[in-house]
């Protein structure tokens, strides 16, 4: 059997395609128990966490500063895709450190769960060795008033697989 078992065909409906991430959760990676990818390919199904879980963590950011890239890099079959999750946040604070240094501080690495304003809903950074961690961070406080006064935060990880599409009956946080 080959290795292409299907096309893409865009349908003439509704291919609007705005932009950017709505929503983003996070969560140390170790607290995923089981994530079922098997029933449909290429989507997640249902996750479980540990018993001492803390649980999904909302971040919220500046409006329309969230984004999401997937690069595919390598020769087939030993693609690797680079992820990259990237937010800014406005408004430096004693919080907004202390959230940076905790995330600074995960090595062993953060799963996370987006959704696209297209109403998509993905995830990554769930599988072994292939968690996001913090790559970037730039913080500024600005010169003048009209300048931003913000944090933008970078995650990145790099997987064997693309991000996957979460189920709709899958409830997050």
């Amino acid at each position: 059997m080959g290795c292409i078992t299907s096309g893409y065909i865009s349908l003439c409906g509704n291919n609007k395609a705005p932009g950017g991430i709505s929503e983003l959760y996070i969560i140390d990676a170790q607290e995923i128990d089981t994530i079922d990818i098997t029933t449909t390919p290429g989507q997640v199904d249902a996750i479980t966490l540990t018993g001492g879980a803390t649980g999904w963590q909302k971040v919220e950011f500046k409006r329309l500063s969230a984004g999401y890239t997937e690069t595919g890099n390598g020769v087939a079959p030993d693609t690797v895709w680079e992820q990259v999750l990237n937010f800014t946040i406005p408004r430096r604070n004693l919080t907004l450190r202390n959230f940076i240094e905790e995330l600074a501080g995960c090595g062993c690495g953060i799963a996370a769960y987006w959704v696209e304003t297209t109403g998509e809903r993905w995830m990554s950074g769930f599988l072994p060795n292939q968690e996001f961690l913090l790559s970037e961070n730039v913080g500024v406080s600005g010169q003048a008033l009209t300048d931003p006064n913000n944090e933008t935060i970078g995650l990145q990880a790099f997987s064997s697989r693309k991000a996957f599409a979460v189920n709709a009956a899958v409830t997050i946080p």
